[in-house]
């Protein structure tokens, strides 16, 4: 099946992840997703040129998935990131 990955949000530095891992390390991966939500405005996201069929995580993140989203962080290096995978292909109006 091919899927399209759309950035929701990507928060990095140690100021701006701050609260992020404090949620993560004190209510866990479900609670981050939660908060990390906030920022994904739908369809929307889908709409524009960051889908993409490529996965947005390395290799040294820890990766979490929760129905259609997927949340990727790395404490070692300060983010956090949650992306929205979506069936099908972006369509040509948007490439």
């Amino acid at each position: 099946m091919n899927y399209n990955y759309y950035n929701i949000v990507f928060i990095q530095n140690d100021f701006e992840a701050e609260e992020p891992f404090q949620i993560l390390n004190e209510k866990g991966e479900d609670a981050l997703i939660e908060y990390l939500k906030q920022w994904d405005f739908g369809g929307e996201s889908e709409h524009d040129m960051s889908g993409s069929v490529d996965k947005p995580w390395g290799s040294s993140d820890s990766v979490y998935r929760k129905g259609f989203y997927i949340l990727s962080y790395n404490e070692q290096f300060g983010y956090v990131g949650l992306t929205r995978k979506r069936k099908g292909v972006i369509p040509k109006d948007y490439r």
